[in-house]
């Protein structure tokens, strides 16, 4: 995706908003607009304007801009989880159960 700055405050059209589509992010389900997406450390970031007027950034992974993931396009709903993300799991809980969290 390539950076853009918006352009107009008049109001945005839909290809200038982005949606927060991570379930545990406190503004998912919220429409904002874009301000540009660039790339970070690690991951492309969506910098989207909160209608305070200020400025966030939010990994672009979170948002409805992401690319599929082709496992849950191949599983067509049938799973939530991969095994990759499960095994992460069980090795976090069993880092906080040897803690004894």
């Amino acid at each position: 995706m390539n950076s853009r700055a918006l352009l107009t405050t008049a109001g945005c059209t839909d290809d200038d908003r982005i949606r927060i589509t991570h379930p545990f992010h406190p503004r998912c389900g919220e429409s904002l607009p874009l301000v540009l997406v660039k790339q970070a450390a690690r991951e492309e970031q969506a910098l989207v304007q909160l209608p305070d007027g200020s400025f966030t950034a939010v990994p672009l992974g979170w948002t409805d801009r992401a690319e599929p993931d082709p496992y849950l396009v191949v599983g067509e709903g049938r799973s939530r989880f991969r095994v990759p993300d499960l095994l992460a799991l069980v090795d976090l809980l069993a880092a906080i159960e040897k803690r004894g969290l």
